[in-house]
């Protein structure tokens, strides 16, 4: 059980790191050095991916349904459509054509998405602290993969191009548990325990922080190695102490607040070597804010798989949306339509660093307050009364599936039939949702009574709740 488990946590940490580089700017040039118009191509492709994977994710949103069943049935195929990225990055370094930069844009923003998709639904499928643990260890593991452009270009490029195909077959050598039977609700429930106000502040936070590290580093994209290896090394003894912390805990929702908060703190500090000790203090400042946008984004990624787990959202109706906020539009508009706007009035982004600072200082104060105030980081059945007639019983009763099955060594498909007998479900449902014949829901029920010991469905039913 404990090598199963390892297995996991080595697996899914390992996709998530070759899954989160999201187009670099300075990265993605890489393809573009020997065309003869370098830079135009570069941008133009570039503003293309980001359009595009914006329009992916909101295609992935409006059909999340149909896209999470797709992916319950068709592992290899919804491989194969997360593959589309590498597709993108050879087209683009060995044809340097306009029709070959467009399709190959078409094929970097689908499979950023389908990535997004597949990932979002094994996490999100998954109990404990697991999974939370593995995305705070993916981070820094991605961000030393992020020092593979120091190296000679053949091994960067190589680099890059097969980032996705090991995230896929990470992803394929992972079981899936069973889809979670999603409540109507959710979405209300999500809300709730994360206001869209504070949605849309941290989004803001995100842009402007982008901006500043880009104003800051005054190098056209380039970034130098000191700032590389400042921000490497925060955000991995950050990520990685978090981790630890999740690692040590059962109470993940005991851990956010405290976090957060010093996440918070780190960032005030760097805040205040460049508002009060100034350019001296820029190199430090600039390392020490990248750092921390990147482990904020880890943070965000934590409280949205927690979140989402406990209220029963569509993994990919909520993954595809943060997405959308953390990565699509904050890269856009800081890296494209912001330098473009301030070089078109004759302004430069570093004379307004100081303003950008006060900014982003004062949204993580507004967004800290917003998400205290409304228990953001608290179980919602812990933020609830006893006799809160709202509760739901479902939550528990998935746990105690999963411990039952963990105990009588039911294979993932007897555990996933188990988990919706549990909930009450006829053969029929079961079937349809499984995407397997009766016959074979009924011989897998009876390998589940014989193995824990029932001789019927309200058997295993009383079972459950016992537990429960």
């Amino acid at each position: 059980m404990r090598q199963r488990s390892a297995g996991f946590v080595v697996l899914t940490t390992l996709g998530l790191a070759c899954y989160w580089p999201f187009f670099r700017r300075f990265e993605f040039s890489l393809f573009f050095m020997a065309r003869p118009n370098a830079d135009q191509d570069m941008l133009l492709s570039y503003a293309l991916v980001m359009g595009l994977c914006a329009t992916f994710a909101i295609a992935a949103i409006a059909a999340h349904k149909p896209i999470e069943r797709f992916i319950a049935s068709n592992r290899p195929l919804a491989g194969l459509a997360s593959c589309a990225s590498a597709a993108g990055y050879l087209l683009l370094l060995l044809v340097p054509s306009l029709p070959a930069t467009v399709i190959a844009s078409t094929l970097l923003g689908l499979g950023s998405v389908a990535l997004t998709c597949i990932w979002a639904v094994l996490i999100t499928s998954q109990h404990g602290n697991r999974p939370l643990i593995c995305i705070a260890i993916s981070l820094p593991i991605s961000s030393l993969l992020s020092l593979a452009i120091l190296l000679p270009e053949p091994t960067s490029l190589v680099l890059a191009v097969a980032s996705p195909l090991i995230s896929v077959a990470a992803w394929l050598s992972l079981p899936l548990d069973p889809p979670i039977e999603f409540r109507r609700d959710a979405l209300f429930s999500l809300r709730k325990q994360l206001p869209l106000s504070a949605i849309g502040i941290f989004g803001l936070f995100i842009i402007v922080g982008h901006l500043i590290v880009g104003a800051l580093y005054q190098t056209d994209g380039f970034i130098p190695v000191s700032e590389r290896l400042i921000t490497t090394v925060l955000s991995s003894a950050t990520l990685l102490f978090v981790a630890v912390l999740l690692a040590k805990s059962s109470a993940a929702d005991k851990l956010l607040e405290k976090e957060w908060v010093m996440l918070a703190t780190f960032y005030l500090a760097a805040a205040f070597l460049v508002l009060c000790i100034g350019p001296d203090s820029y190199h430090l400042g600039t390392g020490i804010i990248a750092a921390e946008l990147s482990c904020f984004e880890t943070f965000f990624w934590i409280l949205l798989a927690f979140s989402v787990r406990q209220t029963r959202l569509s993994p990919v109706f909520a993954f595809c949306g943060g997405f959308l906020l953390l990565k699509t539009i904050p890269v856009g508009v800081a890296k494209l339509l912001l330098p473009s706007l301030f070089e078109w009035l004759d302004l430069r982004l570093i004379d307004y660093t100081a303003a950008f600072v006060a900014v982003m200082t004062f949204m993580l104060v507004v967004l800290t307050v917003v998400l205290l105030n409304t228990h953001a980081f608290v179980l919602p059945s812990a933020a609830e009364t006893p006799n809160d007639s709202t509760k739901s019983p479902l939550l528990s009763k998935i746990d105690a599936c999963a411990q039952i099955a963990a105990e009588a060594n039911l294979t993932p498909r007897e555990k996933e039939v188990m988990s919706m007998i549990a909930q009450g479900h006829s053969l029929k449902k079961i079937g349809e949702t499984l995407f397997i014949s009766i016959g074979t829901v009924q011989g897998h029920a009876k390998h589940i009574y014989r193995k824990l010991g029932v001789h019927s469905k309200q058997e295993l039913i009383d079972l459950v709740n016992e537990r429960d």
